[in-house]
């Protein structure tokens, strides 16, 4: 990571604690949790990253546009 980038904070589509998760159209999340279980069988993770700063992304302004 560059050190001029923020740390980011790791957020799945399984972390229902998260309003950029939970406000999912549910359909949207049923497909997204099928297909990051298909990828953890291959050994690949599935995760929205956004700057430690912004931990809640709706808290991120460029998530507001």
């Amino acid at each position: 990571m560059n050190r001029s980038e923020p740390a980011l904070a790791r957020v799945t589509v399984f972390d229902d604690g998260v309003p950029s998760v939970a406000n999912l159209d549910p359909d949207l999340l049923d497909a997204l949790r099928r297909a990051a279980t298909d990828a953890s069988d291959d050994g690949r993770e599935f995760v929205h990253g956004c700057p430690a700063r912004y931990a809640d992304p709706t808290k991120d302004p460029m998530m507001q546009q």
